[in-house]
């Protein structure tokens, strides 16, 4: 048994060197060289692309609401406007004649109605004489306020403020109902 522990401690001890001896050179060789670099010039960012269409929320063909010859257009294909900015405006003589002759029928029924007041007090008119002068009243003042819409579509003026994209109609021209006349692009919302 002597024998054995005699073998077997040297042999032991053999071992143990030689994995000292093999783990130093493991250590040396596990040794790595590091190098430092900002994070930065790390990543990478990948290129794609990908087509698509920009499309604004208002891009509209601005026409007229009546029939008259095209007078004046105020902007070329290319301008910035802003809403309200004159377009285009139209020859409204025509409804400029009817707004005054409205007018006149207006004041005409004012007086009528004023005088039946008058008479009504004094019981000298007829109940039915009375409501015909007051309707008459109220539908000349109906007319009057038609004629006043058509006489305030003769200038056109810019919905939006946007960019001119066309110039459809010219001067001189006549401009129906529906037509376009310009085009106008919103780029602030696209």
């Amino acid at each position: 048994m002597n024998t054995r522990k005699s073998i077997v401690n040297p042999l032991m001890l053999v071992c143990a060197c030689l994995l000292g001896v093999g783990s130093s050179q493991a250590e040396e060789s596990a040794k790595v060289t590091v190098t430092v670099k900002p994070l930065s010039m790390l990543l990478a960012y990948p290129e794609r692309s990908a087509p698509a269409t920009v499309v604004s929320l208002n891009h509209s063909q601005i026409s007229a609401e009546l029939a008259a010859r095209i007078e004046q257009i105020y902007v070329r294909v290319g301008d910035r406007v802003k809403k309200g900015a004159k377009l285009v405006r139209l020859d409204c003589r025509d409804q400029k004649l009817a707004l005054d002759a409205a007018r006149s029928r207006f004041r005409l029924a004012q007086k009528e109605l004023d005088r039946a007041v008058t008479l009504r007090q004094s019981s000298n008119i007829a109940e039915q004489n009375y409501a015909q002068a007051e309707t008459e009243m109220e539908q000349a003042k109906i007319v009057r306020q038609q004629q006043q819409v058509l006489v305030g579509r003769c200038l056109i003026t810019a919905p939006f403020q946007g960019v001119v994209t066309a110039r459809i109609a010219a001067t001189g021209g006549l401009a129906a109902p529906g037509t376009p006349l310009v085009e106008l692009l919103d780029i602030e919302h696209l």
